[in-house]
């Protein structure tokens, strides 16, 4: 089905009503118009998890836009925009996903608790959570492709939290041809949280220009979490130590294959030794 850009069936709440009916039938395509803005100030749905600007998604939906479309969180109370329940399955393809804050709650762009996401040419930016800003896969699979993932900030009021402000991911977790850029950790992981369990792989991408105030200015491998990263550059990220990848001391391996950390704040990789390959 095709969601316009205004009028009785377009817009924010005409997208609204699209998702309900394709959660309804189990699946479907919902195609949004170039060059407009689907813009939300109050959620559509509130749960243990915080509010979200569209219905949780519990069916298997792909969702088209581009160029230049919009989902975006413009005023009212603090909410998400995506979440992706237990079994389901979202696509979102060319869409900008912009200014969603889940407050004290994960994922503030897009939330994934235990579905299955596919990011295609997807810009998430301006998003705001007490972890996984941008991007939150609990215990999911997320595969990102094409996609800037950039300026989003996490943060929590009692300073604690606060980590993985592009992704944060406890799941399978896959990014190629991608940048994850300008992100702001209040904790660890700038760029990407990965830990209990979690698998990340890094294809073609770039992290650069993350901060964090604690470890883990690109990415923070946590308790559990392995990652590799294939062709990728880790670069000009900052932290407390770790600027590039910090590596827990009771996580997996970090490999490097055939990629580069380089000129991160204050170092590179900590502890030291603990990235093969990486100075």
């Amino acid at each position: 089905m095709t969601v316009p850009c205004s009028g009785p069936t377009g817009g924010a709440s005409g997208l609204v009503e699209a998702v309900k009916q394709v959660n309804a039938d189990g699946r479907g395509v919902i195609r949004l118009s170039a060059n407009c803005n689907y813009d939300f100030t109050a959620p559509a749905e509130t749960g243990t998890r915080g509010g979200d600007a569209l219905p949780i998604i519990k069916g298997e939906i792909t969702i088209i836009g581009g160029p230049s479309t919009h989902i975006r969180r413009t005023g009212g109370p603090k909410f998400r925009l995506f979440e992706v329940f237990t079994g389901a399955q979202l696509t979102i393809r060319g869409i900008f996903v912009e200014g969603g804050d889940s407050g004290d709650f994960t994922g503030g762009g897009i939330l994934s608790a235990r579905g299955t996401l596919h990011l295609f040419q997807v810009t998430l930016r301006n998003n705001t959570a007490d972890n996984g800003a941008g991007l939150s896969n609990d215990s999911g699979t997320a595969v990102v492709s094409y996609t800037l993932i950039t300026d989003n900030t996490t943060v929590h009021p009692n300073g604690s939290g606060g980590g993985g402000a592009a992704i944060y991911s406890d799941g399978r977790l896959s990014v190629d041809f991608s940048r994850l850029s300008r992100n702001s950790a209040n904790s660890s992981g700038g760029g990407v949280y990965n830990e209990l369990g979690g698998s990340a792989t890094f294809f073609r991408t770039t992290l650069d220009e993350n901060t964090a105030k604690i470890h883990g200015g690109g990415l923070l491998n946590g308790v559990g979490g392995r990652a590799r990263l294939v062709r990728t550059l880790v670069e000009d990220n900052r932290a407390s130590d770790g600027g590039g990848i910090y590596r827990d001391q009771e996580a997996g391996p970090v490999l490097l294959d055939d990629s580069l950390v380089i000129r991160n704040a204050p170092n590179n990789c900590r502890p030291v030794g603990s990235v093969p390959g990486c100075s």
